[in-house]
């Protein structure tokens, strides 16, 4: 499971590291693009 935050602006962060096998590594955080507008439905049942 990954975990992450809301930020101001209303947009999911994650922090992940990305790198190759070696030993470069680095961590960045993520805006994760939800496709959110700003509504959400469910069907009735």
């Amino acid at each position: 499971m990954m975990t992450g935050i809301v930020n101001a602006k209303g947009e999911a962060i994650v922090r992940i590291v990305v790198g190759n096998l070696g030993t470069q590594r680095l961590v960045v955080d993520a805006v994760i693009d939800t496709g959110y507008t700003g509504y959400l439905t469910f069907p009735p049942q």
